[in-house]
C-alpha cells in the first residue's frame, strides 16, 4: 500500500510496481477520481493488479475505513509505504502558519497510517517511511541532549515537542526561497518515529528513506531549480523500490538515500545508507561576528548582517543557495555569534551552540 500515489514519487513507486504481474498494489489516493483513472491506466499494461484506495492522511475516519478496506478484501500487506507529505514554504509565506499542517501530514499522518495498517503486515514486512535528508540536517541542528531527549518520547509526546520546535524556529519569520526549516524538523521527526518502531517491531523491518532533490510538484509551481538541478522521480523513486524488492538488504531501523546524480540511467541509480544526523551539521559554518556586526558564510564567503543571524536557515550557516560545499570544521569562536543563542528567549535546542 502507498499513499500519495497519484503524483511524484509516490506515482513512480506505483507504476514500477506494477510491471510485475506477481504485484498487487493499493493505490492511496485523496480523490477517488484520480486514483481511478490512473490505476485503469496501469492496468492496461497487463501487470500488476493496482487498486485505488481512497486515503486522506489528515482524516482519522478517512485511515481506518481505508484499512477495513483492505482487511476485508482478506489481504495480507507486505509492505506499506508512507509516501504522502507536503513542502508549504512558499515565498514570503508566514512560517509559522504553515507549522500546524505541516506537522499533520508529515509526521501525524504516518504515524496514524502506520497504526491503522500494522495488524494487516504479515511478519517480515516492511514500513517505509519516504522522509528527506532536510531531516538528518535539522536533526544535526541540534543540542545532542534535545536529540537523545527526542528518542525516548512516544509519538504523542514527539509531535508536541516538534511542533513546539518548529513554533520557536518560525517565529515571525517569513519564508525565503530554498529555505524549508519546517519541512525539514517534519521529517526529522519522520526518522524519530521510524527508529522508534523499529526497535517496539522487530518481526517488521521498518526503515526511513530519502529520493534526494528531484522535480515533483510538492515544492509548488513557482519552484526555483536554476540554483541546482533535479533529479526525476522516477529516479528518486529508485531507493524506495530497491528497499522493496531487498536490494539494499534485510536490515531495520535505517535510513537510505538515493544517491544519483541527475541524468542517472535508472539501471545504474546507487542508493546508499546514512547516518541519521547528518554526519557535517549546519551549526558550523558561520564565523564569530567581527566588529562590524557583520559575519561570513563560510559556505559561499558571503558577508551576513547582524540582523540575519537568527534561528533557522542563516542562524545555521546555510545563508547561500545550494549547491555548496562543507567547510572543515573550526574551532569554536572566542565571540558568541549573536546575542539570541545566548538569550533567555532562545530555544533550548540552540542554547550553548556555536552557529
Amino acid at each position: 500500500m502507498v499513499t500519495g500515489a497519484t503524483r511524484g514519487i509516490g506515482r513512480h513507486i506505483v507504476e514500477t510496481l506494477s510491471r510485475d504481474a506477481l504485484n498487487y498494489i493499493f493505490l492511496g489516493c485523496r480523490e477517488l477520481d484520480a486514483g481511478t483513472a490512473l490505476a485503469a491506466q496501469l492496468n492496461e499494461g497487463g501487470g500488476g493488479r493496482v487498486v485505488p484506495l481512497v486515503i486522506d492522511v489528515t482524516d482519522p475516519a478517512s485511515i481506518a475505513a481505508a484499512a477495513a478496506c483492505v482487511a476485508s478484501s482478506g489481504a495480507q500487506l507486505h509492505a506499506l509505504v508512507n509516501n504522502a507529505g507536503v513542502l508549504l514554504e512558499r515565498k514570503d509565506a508566514s512560517m509559522a502558519s504553515i507549522v500546524e499542517h505541516t506537522m499533520l501530514v508529515n509526521l501525524q499522518g504516518v504515524v496514524l497510517v502506520t497504526e491503522a495498517f500494522l495488524p494487516l503486515l504479515r511478519d517480515g514486512g516492511q514500513v517505509i517511511n519516504v522522509s528527506s535528508g532536510a531531516g538528518t540536517f535539522a536533526t544535526a541542528g541540534l543540542d545532542a541532549s534535545v536529540r537523545s531527549g527526542l528518542q525516548a518520547l512516544d509519538d504523542t509526546q514527539l509531535h508536541r515537542a516538534i511542533k513546539r520546535l518548529a513554533l520557536e524556529t518560525a517565529g515571525s519569520r517569513t519564508c525565503k526561497p530554498a529555505d524549508t526549516p519546517i519541512y525539514g524538523l517534519s521529517k526529522a521527526a519522520v526518522n524519530f518515529h521510524t527508529q522508534r518502531m523499529a526497535r517496539e517491531h522487530p518481526r517488521l523491518r521498518v526503515n526511513a528513506c530519502s529520493p534526494g532533490f528531484c522535480r515533483t510538484e510538492i515544492a509548488g509551481a513557482d519552484a526555483d531549480y536554476s540554483q541546482r538541478e533535479p533529479k526525476d522521480a522516477s529516479l528518486g523513486a529508485d531507493v524506495v523500490i530497491k528497499l522493496l524488492g531487498g536490494a539494499l538488504g534485510a536490515a531495520t531501523g535505517r535510513f537510505y538515500k538515493e544517491a544519483s546524480k541527475p541524468g542517472t540511467p535508472l539501471d545504474a541509480a546507487r542508493s546508499v545508507e546514512e547516518p541519521w544526523v547528518a554526519k557535517w551539521g549546519p551549526t558550523t559554518y558561520i564565523a564569530a561576528l567581527a566588529p562590524t556586526g557583520r559575519a561570513t558564510c563560510k559556505a559561499c564567503k558571503a558577508l551576513i548582517s547582524k540582523d540575519e543571524l537568527r534561528v533557522g536557515r542563516e542562524a545555521r550557516g546555510m545563508a547561500c543557495e545550494p549547491p555548496w560545499r562543507p567547510p572543515r570544521r573550526a574551532k569554536p569562536p572566542a565571540a558568541p555569534p549573536c546575542a539570541r543563542s545566548c538569550s533567555p528567549e532562545a530555544p533550548k535546542a540552540m542554547k550553548g551552540l556555536w552557529l
